[in-house]
């Protein structure tokens, strides 16, 4: 920790002054009677100069977390619990009754059930403090005096049921490892253990040597967060690898990786991985190939990063290929552990075949007809450790009558009674005994008896969330599920909080059956943010507590469409979202509000009717087009507020393979080229007619592009005009020889596509009929147009536009006019013009100026030809001729 001060309000600030080690939360005091400051750190800290230095003060706890004057005592607290320390050298420290404090991580029975508690504080037995070492795992059997426990830096046993501990270094100095390596004893064998780095190291004699075995992940950055041993078959080990930004310090994915051996750690497959970080695994106790993993907060140790992630419960029943979710009805918080119920079985049963000792002997049990469980079955009864408390589920098979494992679809029961609201970070059953343990982080350690637990009514879920705008009010409803097969159960719901009203406070649920409790909520005096409320369900000897997140929201001001409107889709199709920006009378965005979406006419659907509004004030809705075309209108309300969407379905566009010709020459069998305008005709190509303003060719005209695709990807031509059933646009200058598919897009949705062959040139000369044939478009250099009554004169020159000729130099881009000034856009290649069979001198050829998507060539009329009305005109360019077209000559 380091201390900085500024004496300008905050503006500059002095160099930092060294003051000690801590762990989160830390506290600074200032005692207002000297001016000394206090720091609460791994020991407590005290600067008498305005923290230009620090000295540490002597105390018998540490890992403090705050601190606070009374009188003349300084009392601190911390992972060690309470104390008093005096401010004055007169003063004498009061002895102090000390709360159930502390952080454990781990928490286990001993053969003679007492309690042992290992946390960053040390590890704790019966008695007092037995390693003032951080631990992180602790583990005592019921049949062996033997007690294992780990810490970062070392491993601690027992032989004598705790009375003594000896403690050796067993990881590699060097060796990655979580912040505290966990650790597994064998259950049947006491001698047998293993802790884990990036490795497991194992010891078959009581700790007297340790083997390391061989690398489980071979990923430098990923330690080894969770082990476990198969009851069943104890060679079979599980084990969970993550990269821990904390220890790596680099960012890493929250994903736990699964191993499985089957040789006792000699060697390691990846089965699967599980999305987040895994704190416990757990093996059923007859079925060595389904497990358990519990992803919560807390992996190894303490993890910043693991309190960001979701936490989860994981079901595995192909030794960890793949998992499924049987969290349902727990609160959304981290599961930090779970423990199996060894003497649970599914209430399976079955009838054997008739199978007589002897011949001639009747059937009788256990061979003879009956029913009986099968025990071969895997456990049903789980208990889970979570940041909202202790929950078990009785009925992991899938419900009343499951039968097995088939279908997990578990319901818990939260019997969290008597507990803190802390996380709980472990739990540990002793069988027969019925003892559960409870660590929390925190507040101590809790035991329960388990005995006389069963199945009864639980909720599903724990927690509910509402969202509703000042001084209104919302009815919801607490679901209920008897999970017994055999009893009716009555209940009682009480509430908490005066915002919270419940209509009907008792009700019975027959075996098997569900429903709900009404709950009103009210926020007619609740301010805008969000309100914790609780509800009491009692059932026999359940007492579980339902929590209502109420999120109260400012009443909107302003409703503005944001996204969708106006929006063109195929019939049948779904349309981008639908979006509001919903605000105050500030202008500043209201959060969770609920907005309202309903088709007013023109038919097809919505994705949801009502959505809340993001941190941006967004809230929308998906619409599906009516299966015809149509007009849509969606209307949007949130309390007297309205806008109106609007949405059209229209038909997808359609071509025909013959459908896309030379725009000029609309010879279907001529080829196109660089600088050819094609014609492209089919159905649903645009809404409306619109044609291109003058300069670059847009790329979209309307709701209309028309796409080529290339060994490059795909690009939008130029468009000329598009219409309903015709688009004219431009092939690029650059476009090299060879076959493309080309697609035209209208109001997002595309046509089939069709095959076009470009040529290196395709050329074609513009005529005033607008067909390909018949008098040419010719320019005389008075620039007055050649006709009949115009005709050009030999030896003159005449300009006359074409498409098709190919590249031009200096280049263009897409669309674009060519250059009115020099450089002129000139073809690279040279075309030749006839009259009749004379040629003309070619004294241009290239981009029209200022013009896009024609060439223009500049001729003279050759002197030989004769006077006459129709005088035939062509332009070669490397062996590929234009169309004939006409002018006349005098």
């Amino acid at each position: 920790m380091d201390f900085y001060r500024s004496t300008d309000g905050g503006n500059t600030w002095s160099a930092p002054a060294r003051v000690g080690e801590g762990h989160t939360p830390t506290q600074l005091y200032l005692d207002s009677a000297s001016g000394n400051l206090y720091i609460a750190g791994d020991s407590l800290m005290v600067s008498t100069n305005q923290g230009m230095s620090w000295v540490s003060l002597s105390t018998k706890t540490n890992v403090l977390h705050t601190a606070v004057i009374t009188g003349d005592m300084l009392l601190v607290g911390g992972d060690g619990g309470l104390e008093m320390v005096p401010l004055a050298n007169s003063a004498v420290p009061r002895a102090i009754q000390q709360l159930p404090l502390g952080q454990f991580f781990s928490a286990s029975l001993d053969s003679q059930n007492a309690v042992w508690a290992a946390g960053p504080a040390g590890l704790f037995g019966p008695v007092a403090r037995k390693v003032t070492n951080p631990v992180g795992a602790v583990a005592a059997l019921a049949n062996s005096s033997d007690i294992f426990a780990a810490g970062n830096q070392a491993v601690y046993l027992s032989e004598d049921g705790g009375s003594q501990f000896s403690s050796g270094k067993v990881l590699a100095d060097g060796e990655l490892r979580a912040p505290f390596p966990p650790l597994v004893v064998d259950p049947v064998n006491p001698s047998s253990a293993f802790v884990a780095g990036t490795r497991l190291y194992h010891t078959t004699d009581a700790g007297q040597s340790w083997a390391a075995l061989p690398v489980v992940d071979s990923d430098t950055t990923r330690v080894i967060i969770a082990i476990a041993m198969a009851p069943v078959q104890r060679t079979t080990l599980y084990a969970a690898t993550a990269c821990l930004p904390e220890i790596v310090l680099t960012s890493c994915p929250p994903v736990s990786l699964i191993w499985r051996s089957q040789n006792s750690g000699q060697t390691w497959t990846q089965t699967g991985s599980v999305s987040g970080y895994v704190n416990r695994l757990a093996v059923d106790p007859r079925q060595n190939n389904t497990v358990y993993a519990a992803v919560g907060g807390f992996p190894a140790g303490t993890s910043l990063s693991a309190g960001y992630v979701q936490g989860d419960l994981q079901q595995s029943i192909n030794s960890g290929m793949t998992w499924t979710s049987i969290r349902t009805n727990l609160p959304n918080v981290p599961v930090n552990a779970v423990v199996i119920d060894p003497t649970s079985l599914p209430p399976l049963i079955v009838t054997p075949v008739p199978q007589p000792t002897f011949p001639g002997q009747p059937p009788t049990p256990p061979f003879g007809p009956g029913r009986f469980p099968v025990f071969n079955q895997p456990a049903q009864t789980l208990y889970v450790a979570t940041d909202a408390g202790v929950f078990v589920t009785f009925n992991l098979g899938g419900g009343v009558g499951g039968g097995g494992n088939v279908a997990p679809n578990p319901q818990w029961t939260d019997i969290s009674w008597g507990l803190p609201p802390v996380p709980i970070t472990d739990i540990s059953l002793r069988q027969p005994d019925g003892i559960l343990l409870a660590a929390t982080f925190g507040r101590g350690v809790y035991s329960i008896s388990a005995k006389g637990l069963a199945a009864g009514i639980v909720v599903n879920s724990l927690s509910i969330n509402v969202t509703l705008m000042k001084g209104t009010a919302v009815t919801t409803g607490v679901p209920l599920f008897n999970v017994t097969g055999s009893n009716t159960l009555g209940w009682r719901l009480n509430a908490y909080d005066s915002w919270l009203g419940i209509a009907e406070a008792n009700g019975t649920l027959r075996p098997g059956g569900s429903g709900q409790a009404a709950v009103r909520v009210s926020a007619a005096g609740l301010q805008p943010g969000t309100h914790l409320g609780r509800l009491q369900l009692i059932s026999g000897s359940f007492v579980q507590t339902v929590f209502v997140v109420a999120h109260v929201t400012e009443a909107p001001a302003q409703m503005t469409i944001f996204s969708g409107n106006n929006a063109l889709g195929n019939v049948g199709a779904a349309l981008p979202p639908l979006q509001v920006v919903v605000s105050d009378a500030n202008q500043n965005p209201l959060n969770g509000v609920p907005v309202n979406f309903a088709i007013v006419s023109g038919g097809g659907s919505i994705s949801s009717r009502t959505a809340f509004t993001n941190a941006a004030g967004i809230a929308g809705t998906v619409l599906t087009l009516p299966p015809n075309r149509a007009t849509v209108q969606v209307l949007a309300t949130v309390a007297d507020l309205s806008v109106t969407f609007t949405a059209t379905a229209v038909d997808a566009p359609a071509l025909l393979q013959d459908s896309i010709v030379d725009g000029v020459t609309f010879n279907s069998y001529a080829p196109l080229a660089p600088g050819s305008i094609i014609l492209i005709t089919g159905q649903n190509l645009a809404q409306t007619t619109v044609f291109a303003p003058a300069g670059t060719l847009p790329l979209i005209l309307a709701t209309t592009r028309v796409w080529i695709n290339t060994a490059a990807g795909e690009a939008a031509l130029p468009l000329l005009s598009v219409s309903p059933t015709q688009v004219r646009a431009l092939l690029p200058t650059d476009v090299s020889a060879g076959v493309y598919g080309l697609r035209v897009e209208a109001a997002s949705i595309r046509s089939n596509e069709v095959q076009i062959y470009v040529a290196a040139f395709a050329p074609g000369i513009l005529t005033q009929s607008g067909n390909g044939r018949g008098l040419g478009i010719f320019i005389k250099d008075d620039g007055s147009v050649v006709t009949a009554s115009n005709p050009a004169d030999r030896g003159s020159s005449v300009t006359f536009f074409a498409t098709g000729l190919g590249p031009v130099n200096p280049p263009v881009g897409p669309g674009e006019p060519g250059a009115v000034e020099e450089p002129l856009n000139r073809t690279i290649t040279m075309p030749r013009v006839f009259f009749d069979t004379y040629a003309g001198d070619v004294l241009y050829s290239g981009l029209a100026p200022g013009v896009a998507g024609r060439y223009q060539v500049t001729v003279r009329v050759p002197l030989l030809v004769s006077p006459a009305t129709n005088i035939s005109v062509s332009l070669l360019i490397e062996g590929f001729a234009s169309n004939r077209v006409t002018i006349p000559v005098r």
